[in-house]
């Protein structure tokens, strides 16, 4: 079988199949169809963008079909019959031997040798490129990869971004799932190559039939931010949920604000829950550590979401959802969320703010030593506009703020 990337940019043994099913591809979640035999890569068919100029954007499982079946005609007809390359040596010494004897994926290992530095060798990334080029030049994918990745970012060379596009499309051509990927991107972005959505597209979702996560990743946030496609939360989930399940973190993430929203998806707080979990072994982002710790009842993160879905700040802002959590926190005595409770239902211009739970939130939050409550109870009282004007009750609290630090009440 010929060889093709995993989403590591290993190289690995076709597309991943089960052995009880070679002929089948099992794409994440729902999108499977057969693949076509190593015998049609001699055959070449119709280019998948003239089909998405001809026929514009087709829906995704349409779409997902005709990229699988369409795959082969981006993988070289002389691949299916390339031997597999020798086994590089181990050692420096060895190694230097067999790169300079023409050994295509030694010439690759000593690539990676002078770049990071070794025991053997100190670090020297122009001879790194150099033994790049070697194995790059005789079809080494991993090394085109590898010079695409240097070019894209000027290491140890000129940033070139029209160099890396090159190189993305030598390794894509033979299969290379990461250098699809970073093609698409490049694609999309217009960076080295004239930017085209129907290339980029391509070139994701080829990625994507190679397992990688990070296009699958992209294009969820295509369809959920409607960038250059009808925006379709329902499409995004499903492609968030592909990517997370091969293991990507942000998809992970993304997917389980949609479930704690109800964003695009039904709402399902076990699973969003369950999600968050996933991730803070990942990375500990903190949103999802605050979304898990309100949820379980810590009264600073109930505070801290109830912020969240003020602002909309990671999840859909939401009035009605930040008092609930502001609340769950202010009953458990968290003099901030007290006054913060105080200030929503003082400031709200919705029709549904209450002066009566305004003052008795802040009146909470200012008996715990709350300064801004202390100040504004005063202020409330000496002007008279919310509650009775009450001289004796505003020095009080004036004075009470002033002790704290307040300058305003001095």
């Amino acid at each position: 079988m010929p060889e093709c990337s995993t989403d590591s940019g290993r190289s690995a043994a076709a597309i991943p199949a089960r052995a009880d099913k070679p002929d089948i591809i099992f794409f994440p979640v729902e999108f499977r169809t057969a693949f076509p035999s190593p015998g049609c890569l001699a055959t070449r068919q119709r280019p998948v963008g003239g089909y998405l100029k001809a026929n514009g954007f087709p829906s995704v499982k349409r779409f997902i079909l005709t990229i699988v079946l369409l795959i082969c005609t981006l993988v070289p007809a002389s691949r299916a019959q390339q031997p597999s390359p020798a086994p590089a040596p181990s050692t420096f010494g060895d190694t230097l031997k067999s790169a300079e004897a023409g050994n295509a994926e030694a010439q690759y290992k000593l690539g990676g040798m002078y770049y990071k530095g070794t025991k053997a060798v100190s670090s020297d990334k122009v001879k790194a490129v150099m033994w790049y080029q070697k194995a790059a030049a005789q079809g080494h994918a991993a090394a085109q990869y590898r010079l695409g990745d240097l070019y894209y970012d000027g290491d140890g060379v000129g940033k070139d971004r029209s160099e890396a596009a090159k190189w993305f499309k030598a390794a894509a051509d033979r299969g290379y799932a990461w250098a699809e990927y970073r093609l698409g991107k490049l694609y999309l972005d217009g960076s080295g190559v004239p930017r085209s959505v129907s290339e980029a597209m391509k070139w994701y979702v080829t990625a994507a039939g190679h397992g990688n996560a990070k296009a699958l990743y992209a294009l969820g946030n295509m369809y959920y931010r409607g960038q250059d496609v009808p925006q379709d939360k329902v499409e995004a989930a499903k492609w968030y949920k592909a990517a997370a399940e091969l293991g990507d973190t942000e998809a992970r993430y993304r997917l389980a604000l949609m479930y704690y929203d109800g964003n695009g998806i039904p709402r399902d707080t076990a699973e969003a829950v369950r999600l968050f979990d996933e991730v803070l072994k990942r990375d500990g982002d903190r949103w999802a550590k605050t979304i898990l710790a309100a949820e379980r009842g810590d009264a600073k993160a109930q505070y801290e979401l109830g912020g969240m879905y003020s602002r909309g700040e990671q999840v859909s802002r939401n009035p009605a959802e930040a008092i609930n959590w502001y609340r769950k926190a202010a009953d458990q005595g968290y003099a901030k969320a007290q006054y913060q409770l105080g200030r929503t239902y003082h400031g709200r211009r919705d029709g549904a703010g209450d002066m009566t739970e305004a003052v008795k939130w802040y009146t909470a939050a200012a008996s715990q030593d709350h300064v801004d409550a202390q100040y504004t109870l005063g202020k409330m009282y000496h002007e008279g506009k919310v509650v009775g004007r009450n001289y004796l009750e505003a020095f009080k609290w004036y004075r009470k703020a002033a002790a704290n630090g307040s300058k305003d009440a001095v």
